[in-house]
């Protein structure tokens, strides 16, 4: 099943009642875009399934590469696509312990976000950047105390 993020702009720049209300034909328009617009996709984050066929083909056959495939052939990523063809396109059954090898190695170890549940890289104040935000725009609370209550975020 799909899901979405909700960041209050369900049509992606017109807000009922906002700033754009105003405009003559505004709530027309918005309410003929909500009309269309099927409800698992009216907001502004859009997060697909990745078993959904519609939006992804397959990952990547490396392991440890969660990245959607575009070349379904081959079954890799545009990156390890690429780095196949740089080896001079062995097998790719041979070719993918190494290759993971090598993405183990390129990759370090990335802080996750102190938000439970956030698997997103930290990037400032030991928070990604949208618990950073949040954070900022509470104040800067208590940061222990805003951070084991934050709910833990939509996969």
């Amino acid at each position: 099943m799909s899901k979405t993020m909700p960041s209050g702009n369900a049509a992606g720049g017109i807000r009922a009642g906002g700033a754009d209300a105003g405009r003559p034909g505004a709530r027309v328009l918005l309410e003929r875009l909500l009309s269309a617009v099927r409800p698992e996709f009216r907001n502004d984050v859009f997060i697909p399934d990745p078993d959904s066929v519609v939006f992804f083909t397959a990952t990547c056959a490396l392991p440890s590469c969660p990245a959607a495939v575009r070349r379904t052939r081959i079954g890799l990523c545009q990156r390890h696509h690429a780095w196949w063809r740089e080896a001079g396109r062995p097998d790719l059954a041979r070719w993918l312990e190494p290759a993971e090898q090598r993405l183990r190695a390129e990759v370090p170890a990335v802080p996750a976000c102190a938000v439970a549940g956030c698997n997103h890289a930290h990037r400032r104040n030991r928070l990604c950047p949208r618990h950073a935000g949040a954070w900022e725009r509470a104040g800067c609370p208590d940061w222990d105390g805003w951070c084991a209550s934050q709910p833990a975020p939509s996969p």
